[in-house]
Parts: structure tokens; C-alpha cells; sequence
């Protein structure tokens, strides 16, 4: 009788052995896996993010270079300067025409506003008073 309880007492231990024995190495596997897995994702995610923003900056300075190439465009200068009798509307139309090549050179662009040096604004949709005022006392146009 005291031989058939050792040997379950054995058998027991082996099995209780065996399951901890595996249970050890599964949560060592498992903690040395999750570890490099989220370097990996680490890795993956500053690349990506390094990219986009690089692509964004990119973008940027291509908004800026417009912004500077319609800053100094002649043609526009020589239409600003020579408002002729054609009437308010249709001059208007033609600072348009002339704005809209450039808007479409970039995704970012949505619109151009011409402001003229007596800060008026030179566009047939924003020269109302309500969308005027909100233009001219935005803080990123006062800077």
C-alpha cells in the first residue's frame, strides 16, 4: 500500500515537473519574443514616421517657394498695378485666372488670396467683409 502512494506521489511530481518545466520556457520564450518584436515595431514605426514627415517638410517647402514664386510673379505684379476700366468683377476674374496655375501645382494649396498693399482683398469669393475681416485679423497673417 505504501509502495502504490509513493509511486502516485512520483508520478505526480513528475507530471507538476514537467507542466513548470514547460510553463518556465514558454514564458521565457515568450518574454524574449514580445521584447524583440516591439524593437522591430519601434524600428518600423520611426522609419515610418521619419518618411512622412520628411515627405511632409518636402511638401512645405514647396508651399513656401510658391508662396515666394507669387510674391515676385511679374505678370500678377503688372495686374495689380494696372486695375484697369474693365470694372472691379472682371479684373477680379482675371487676378484669378492668372492665381489659379499656380494653386494647382500643389495637393496642398487649396486657395490663393491676393491682399493688396491697401489690404484689400483681391479675390471674388473672399472679398466680402465677413470672410475679409476674419483673413486680415488671423495672427498668422498679422505675423
Amino acid at each position: 500500500m505504501k509502495n502504490l502512494s509513493i509511486n502516485r506521489k512520483l508520478k505526480f511530481s513528475y507530471v507538476f515537473l514537467i507542466i513548470v518545466t514547460v510553463l518556465t520556457i514558454g514564458v521565457i520564450i515568450s518574454i524574449i519574443f514580445s521584447g524583440q518584436l516591439v524593437e522591430s515595431s519601434k524600428k518600423q514605426l520611426n522609419l515610418r514616421i521619419s518618411l512622412i514627415s520628411r515627405e511632409i517638410e518636402d511638401q512645405l517647402l514647396k508651399v513656401m517657394k510658391i508662396t515666394e514664386e507669387v510674391s515676385g510673379n511679374e505678370e500678377l505684379i503688372h495686374k495689380l498695378n494696372t486695375e484697369g476700366n474693365e470694372g472691379k468683377e472682371l479684373f477680379l476674374k482675371n487676378l484669378r485666372e492668372t492665381v489659379v496655375k499656380t494653386e494647382e501645382r500643389s495637393p496642398l494649396i487649396n486657395r490663393i488670396v491676393l491682399i493688396n498693399h491697401n489690404l484689400e482683398v483681391l479675390d471674388p469669393v473672399y472679398n466680402r467683409p465677413l470672410y475679409s475681416s476674419a483673413i486680415l485679423n488671423d495672427d498668422d497673417f498679422i505675423e
